[in-house]
């Protein structure tokens, strides 16, 4: 504010201008004050409302609704932090839907050599069927297959949190091939491949 100089002597006009100069400058810091809390809510709701909108949609998606997104309405780091939340959630949508699809696969390839087990046992207990080596045999060959299903679902679930180790040895490529070769000569021949047979 503006005072009148000591020793004074500038009358009554000096005082009215100096009275009307310091209302001046207080209407124009009381109209400055306002205009910078109304222009600091403004820009306090636009940086909360995105990061009230990615938290509510946190919690939608720890409750398990993975399909919840999030708008992305500006390209700075809200932005980004909002477009990499949508990406995250689409992922975890993603493998929770293939979790959810091997679980089914599973329980289907399951289901089948235990129904073949249960008809033969029953089919024997009943006396519809012998016990003889060949129908052991059934049951003891879909008990192997059933042993190796059980160890593939162990396999994908040790790979699906990380903890599956990976062992890396030499592999000799020649040898490989030969084995190869040598497991499917006996079907190509069966089959007259390379020969101008085969189907």
């Amino acid at each position: 504010l503006l005072a009148e100089p000591a020793g004074g002597g500038s009358g009554r006009a000096g005082e009215q201008y100096l009275a009307s100069v310091n209302q001046a400058i207080l209407w124009s810091g009381l109209i400055a004050i306002i205009i910078a809390l109304f222009l600091g809510l403004l820009l306090a709701r636009r940086i909360t409302r995105p990061l009230s909108q990615i938290t509510e949609a946190t919690h939608a998606v720890a409750a398990g609704d993975l399909s919840r997104k999030v708008p992305v309405t500006s390209e700075d780091e809200i932005g980004r932090l909002a477009a990499d939340f949508n990406q995250m959630a689409q992922a975890l949508d993603l493998s929770e839907t293939q979790r959810r699809q091997l679980l089914a696969d599973t329980a289907h390839d399951l289901r089948t050599p235990i129904a073949v087990i249960r008809s033969h046992l029953e089919a024997m207990l009943d006396g519809v069927f012998p016990m003889t080596q060949e129908n052991l045999a059934a049951i003891h060959e879909e008990t192997l297959h059933l042993g190796r299903l059980v160890e593939d679902v162990r396999l994908l679930s040790l790979a699906e949190t990380g903890q599956l180790p990976l062992e890396k040895q030499p592999v000799d490529l020649q040898e490989l091939a030969y084995q190869v070769v040598t497991a499917f000569t006996p079907r190509s021949e069966e089959r007259r491949v390379g020969d101008g047979g085969g189907g």
